[in-house]
């Protein structure tokens, strides 16, 4: 069985200058990708100065990214700040067992997360496989 990935670093869904949301421009990048599974960095799961923004959606950027498509995550929580956190994140079509994540920050400024999940793959025979994935910020 093949199995197409992706890894994309979502800069927490915003532009680079003057911060102004690009979640919805993400959400067609990574759907057009048509991976099978799909491996983030910077996501932000609660942001509550970007969700005052119009058109921005609701919810957490996760399930916007996930929607109907990817029906299988997994995050692991890195950096936490008054206004939220951000961290890694798994989109999968595949069952994702579970998964864990370990602080791998080597100094106190940056915190820094990898994102260990195990996903159940449909083998060739129809037999169940634990495939491991990894995600480093």
């Amino acid at each position: 069985m093949k199995v197409k990935v992706a890894t994309y670093n979502i800069h927490k869904g915003v532009t680079g200058i003057r911060g102004r949301p690009r979640i919805h421009e993400v959400k067609r990048a990574i759907h057009g990708i048509d991976a099978d599974i799909v491996f983030l960095q910077e996501v932000q799961d609660r942001n509550e100065r970007l969700a005052r923004h119009a058109n921005y959606p609701n919810g957490t950027q996760l399930d916007f990214l996930a929607t109907s498509v990817y029906e299988h995550r997994a995050y692991g929580m890195n950096a936490v700040y008054p206004h939220g956190h951000h961290g890694n994140a798994i989109l999968s079509r595949h069952t994702i067992g579970h998964y864990t994540n370990h602080d791998v920050s080597d100094h106190a400024l940056e915190k820094r997360g990898m994102l260990h999940a195990v996903a159940h793959l449909a083998g060739g025979r129809g037999k169940a496989r634990d495939v491991p994935n990894h995600v480093v910020t």
